[in-house]
């Protein structure tokens, strides 16, 4: 079981972490401000992305971004809790 939840984990995290860098790549691009304010709050290329981010496929990159990594984490530190849970 552990195996499998971080093969699901890795499987999503990653492309997630790719669309984070498409948004940081692009805001940087855009202003220099704009790509350090993203680099340094992740709030606000989150908000780059939904509000500023011109692409055609923007909202697969935006939702990806953020349920990909979102999931990843949730999914490691539910194996994790479960391993060495006191309860």
């Amino acid at each position: 079981m552990h195996l499998i939840l971080l093969t699901i984990a890795g499987a999503v995290g990653v492309p997630g972490v790719v669309c984070w860098f498409l948004l940081l790549i692009d805001a940087f691009q855009n202003q220099i401000w704009k790509g350090a304010a993203g680099l340094w709050f992740g709030p606000y290329l989150l908000y780059y992305g939904i509000f500023e981010f011109k692409a055609e496929d923007k909202w697969f990159v935006v939702i990806m971004a953020f349920a990909g990594t979102s999931l990843a984490v949730f999914l490691v530190f539910a194996d994790f809790f479960r391993r060495f849970s006191i309860l």
